[in-house]
């Protein structure tokens, strides 16, 4: 990875910024493979917000 690209992701407005867009109601723009999935903190207690990219793997049987 560049020193530009590590730089970036460590920039916490950058990587967030999905999860205010999803707020926004703006999900649609990252199609069907991520998920707002909101928990409580096991140790805070606090709510929780992850974007976890799904994929899904289909066989055929």
């Amino acid at each position: 990875m560049t020193a530009i690209g590590a730089r970036v992701l460590r920039t916490r407005r950058l990587v967030r910024a999905p999860i205010w867009l999803y707020r926004a109601g703006l999900g649609i723009l990252f199609g069907s493979r991520l998920l707002m999935l909101e928990h409580i903190g096991r140790t805070t207690g606090a709510p929780v917000d992850n974007l976890p990219m799904i994929h899904l793997h289909l066989t055929r049987s």
